[in-house]
């Protein structure tokens, strides 16, 4: 929601507009020709500090960023001065640092998992129809749990597979690649991600 509040020559609230937005979540890991994601992942881009804590780079490096390879552009827009606007907007807000980080680290945690992508793995490996899948870049999954505070292996199980609890059994199904790809776009798109970024350093494994 976006809360308008008006002021009277006195400096008093005299009035408030609220109007509702939908976010729409399926943006965040699926960009149409032509079209930008939210801002904020470009304009966060554009700081040094930021991109060197999470080791992030250009753009047109993250598959959450770009369509078909091409990364869109706004021609009135300057992402390096609208983003100087939202770090003056949270100061005034008076989010603390540790507060600011952690957003930025959630962003910067999604752009990474984005480019966690898989492949089949060797033959025999079993799986349903046969396509079991593996991850690709075990550096691009290091980098992704980095941001997420988690080790490695911990968010590598919930990419690749699943487990069942029948009875007193659990079960364990392996991912097809297909699969895999929707349950990292999943985790990308969960909003409860923000919650407990926000206070401890780091997810429980």
């Amino acid at each position: 929601k976006y809360v308008a509040v008006q002021y009277g020559e006195s400096g008093g609230i005299v009035g408030a507009v609220t109007e509702t937005y939908l976010l729409e979540r399926s943006r965040v890991v699926d960009v149409g020709p032509g079209e930008r994601n939210y801002h904020i992942f470009y304009q966060m881009l554009t700081n040094s500090a930021i991109c060197k804590q999470w080791g992030l780079g250009e753009a047109s490096g993250y598959a959450y960023l770009s369509a078909e390879g091409a990364v869109a552009t706004v021609e009135e827009m300057n992402d390096t001065r609208e983003f100087a606007s939202v770090q003056s907007a949270l100061r005034t807000f008076r989010f603390s640092a540790e507060e600011v980080a952690a957003v930025w680290r959630m962003l910067a945690s999604i752009l990474l998992l984005g480019n966690v992508s898989f492949r089949p793995q060797a033959a025999g490996a079993g799986g349903d129809d046969g396509e079991v899948a593996e991850v690709v870049d075990e550096a691009a999954l290091a980098s992704a749990a980095g941001a997420l505070g988690c080790e490695v292996e911990a968010l590598r199980f919930p990419l690749l597979r699943k487990h069942i609890k029948v009875m007193r059994d659990t079960i364990v199904t392996h991912y097809t690649i297909k699969a895999a790809g929707q349950s990292r776009d999943a985790l990308a798109k969960g909003a409860q991600w923000a919650a407990p970024l926000l206070s401890p350093p780091s997810l429980p494994h």
